[in-house]
């Protein structure tokens, strides 16, 4: 949560506005910045997660249909023996 704290003295005229207005801004500016920097590293975090996991499964999957693919080869060849002989 960020705070905006009002100024200490008081302000007597517009040039000493304009720096308080200016220091607050820059300072949200960089208070900002560095949160959207936290969120982008911990996104990428989670990207690289999710690729890893989906490359694990991707894998698991191969050898599963790669399973399923030499059955059907089975099967294949056993009703070609039963239809031949």
């Amino acid at each position: 949560m960020l705070e905006v704290h009002p100024p200490h003295e008081p302000i007597h005229g517009w040039r000493d506005f304009f720096i308080h207005l200016t220091t607050i801004t820059i300072g949200l500016v960089i208070a900002l910045s560095l949160e959207g920097c936290v969120e982008w590293r911990h996104h990428r975090h989670l990207v690289h997660e999710a690729e890893a996991g989906l490359q694990i499964e991707i894998k698991a999957n191969a050898k599963e249909v790669q399973g399923a693919l030499d059955d059907v080869q089975k099967e294949l060849d056993v009703l070609k023996q039963d239809a031949v002989g």
